[in-house]
């Protein structure tokens, strides 16, 4: 009795994991904005304390007819383990943002740190429409 109750449970179990991997599956899979690449281009010539990450997503055109803009959040984390957000808005034509964020993070007593992971992510704005 109980090891078919121990069966029972286990498959109980996995068929809910099954489930679960579909849904986070399909949510993904009809996400209307795609970021492709976060890649860091190197120092910045304006300032060489500052690095430049490039961001380029894509657009599921049947479900983003005409995107007003983007709204970009960078954020980056160094070897420390601090994590800065940056917040960026663009036009609804463009589908890569360039930012400058500091290649090196110095806190008081800590040595410096330098950029470890990079995570962006992409929302698109839609036009109110007029009645």
């Amino acid at each position: 009795m109980r090891s078919t109750l121990k069966i029972l449970s286990l498959i109980i179990l996995v068929s809910v994991f099954a489930g679960q991997t579909k849904i986070n599956a399909a949510q993904t899979a009809d996400s209307p904005v795609e970021v492709l690449a976060v890649k860091d281009l190197g120092i910045s010539a304006n300032d060489d304390s500052k690095s430049i990450i490039e961001v380029r997503w894509r657009i599921n055109s049947a479900l983003i007819a005409n995107a007003a803009s983007f709204n970009l959040v960078l954020s980056v984390t160094y070897a420390d383990g601090t994590t800065t957000n940056i917040k960026r808005q663009t036009d609804g034509k463009s589908q890569s943002m360039r930012v400058e964020v500091s290649s090196v993070n110095i806190s008081k007593g800590k040595p410096a740190a330098f950029i470890k992971k990079k995570i962006a992510m992409v929302t698109a704005v839609m036009p109110e429409k007029q009645f």
